[in-house]
């Protein structure tokens, strides 16, 4: 089962809903100008003059189009870039280049992997073909000084490419969100819709580049989507309706959808999404969407009927293992999230990876494509590692957890010490014994472990494995366990 990534990102606020326009009030809008980007640049005096219009009335480009201001446009539209070097005498040579972007897209930028520091992490985790530190070294020597971001275009490309490597078209989810809007209770993050990715276009080079002495490449990904503002192909939230009836002092805090964060997911503008908060995130945008409709805002019922699919689909696309990234890279795997999403492919959808994981580290054969990735440091971490530690692996592979999330329950540094033993028996203590930590392993985020389908909920009590020591249900774990609760009460 090919691997399929879903995405977010970040979008301004704008008071009549991103339609290509100018905002109907643009100096009220003191929401989009708390992105550096709009504050700087915007042209206050120009667009109150042209409220409500056309972005290409203007005759400039709207500052908030750089922040992905018009993803609702049917209308194309063209941003200017300006390489942040080009003042410099090793890049002097490149010039301002334009980034068109289609009606009904977004343009991506990975801040987070572009970030010099970040990416060496990145490639720990993932495998980034053509990645050159000795590029970077000899353009970061042409350019004078370090900068924080990846300098070298062919590094830059490779990041970029491996970033979107596993978007695939009508099955990868987007989700747009609001880091800042004028809602009082707003979340950290907010949720304002989401869509199925139609195409991508990676960017080319920077004008001059092929004048300059090592390549510059671009960041912006054109990436297509399914959203129309008549609420085919995704979902829109009516925040601004909301906003309306915030203004008249009603409460709507209800119907403002929270991005459930779980790492970075709704942060750096562009960022990946994993399969369990992508359904926590359907979810809460199905419950917002509800909530908006009792308070008279109305949401449009095929696009109530896309979430209804789009929930479907993201469950069976999440696997039976999402939590194999984190568990691969504790036995010592190279670039763990890229092994994890070689394992899935070379089995079929909802089918348990594990057996292949496990023949493959005791030597007994496997697909060769999962096998190369199998190393000598892998087997022998394996071969030292317990039956009972063993199947508590294999339990874990079914959540969405981060490495830390792992290695804090495994090394018995979570509030309360939970034994391998103890969860086998009852995987809600991997919630309940972790509740009082500074970063508690969220309820809301391990449910679909235990809530899989029933094909799923087998596959621990196969072949003589064993099997959590009840049923669980969305009930279940109400209260907390007995050992959790005596720890607290001692």
């Amino acid at each position: 089962m090919a691997y399929v990534q879903h995405l977010s990102v970040r979008v301004p606020w704008h008071d009549s809903g991103w339609g290509g326009t100018v905002c109907e009030d643009p100096l009220g809008n003191s929401s989009c100008i708390l992105l550096k980007k709009v504050g700087e640049d915007r042209d206050d005096i120009l667009e109150a003059a042209h409220a409500g219009q056309r972005f290409e009335v203007l005759g400039a480009e709207p500052a908030c189009l750089a922040e992905r201001g018009g993803f609702l446009s049917p209308r194309r539209h063209v941003v200017t870039r300006k390489h942040p070097y080009g003042h410099t005498d090793a890049l002097r040579a490149v010039s301002d280049t334009l980034v068109d972007v289609p009606p009904f897209s977004v343009h991506g930028i990975p801040f987070y992997w572009l970030n010099r520091e970040n990416a060496v992490e990145v490639a720990e985790e993932q495998r980034i073909v053509g990645f050159s530190e000795g590029a970077e070294d000899f353009a970061v020597g042409k350019l004078g000084f370090r900068p924080n971001w990846l300098l070298h275009g062919d590094n830059q490309r490779a990041v970029i490419e491996a970033f979107f490597e596993n978007v695939r078209s009508e099955q990868s989810l987007v989700f747009f969100y609001l880091k800042h809007s004028p809602f009082e209770a707003q979340p950290r993050r907010m949720l304002v819709g989401a869509a199925c990715v139609d195409a991508l276009t990676l960017p080319g080079q920077w004008n001059g580049s092929d004048r300059t002495a090592f390549p510059n490449h671009m960041w912006e990904t054109i990436v297509r989507h399914t959203l129309r503002p008549d609420g085919t192909g995704g979902i829109l939230l009516p925040v601004q309706e909301l906003e309306r009836l915030a203004a008249q002092g009603r409460d709507v805090s209800v119907a403002l959808a929270v991005a459930p964060e779980r790492n970075r997911e709704f942060s750096y503008a562009t960022e990946h999404v994993s399969p369990d908060v992508a359904v926590a995130a359907l979810l809460e945008l199905k419950r917002a969407a509800q909530a908006a409709s009792e308070l008279g805002c109305s949401v449009a019922e095929r696009s109530r009927q896309w979430l209804d699919r789009q929930l479907g689909m993201a469950w069976r696309r999440r696997g039976p293992a999402p939590g194999l990234p984190a568990v691969l890279g504790r036995l010592g795997f190279e670039h763990p999230v890229f092994t994890a999403r070689v394992l899935a492919s070379v089995v079929s959808e909802g089918e348990d990876p594990w057996p292949v994981l496990q023949q493959a580290l005791e030597g007994a054969g496997g697909p060769a494509e999962f096998r190369r990735l199998v190393s000598g440091t892998s087997r022998g971490i394996w071969q030292h590692v317990d039956e009972g530690r063993r199947q508590a692996l294999r339990l874990l592979s079914r959540f969405d957890l981060t490495r830390d999330q792992l290695d804090r329950v495994l090394d018995r540094k979570t509030g309360i010490e939970l034994t391998d033993e103890e969860l086998l028996d009852n995987p809600y203590d991997l919630v309940n014994c972790t509740v009082d930590d500074g970063e508690p392993i969220l309820l809301r985020n391990r449910r679909p472990g235990l809530l899989s389908r029933p094909r799923a909920r087998r596959t621990l009590s196969a072949a003589g494995d064993r099997a959590p020591g009840r049923p669980l249900g969305p009930e279940t774990g109400r209260g907390r366990p007995r050992h959790c609760a005596a720890a607290r009460r001692g």
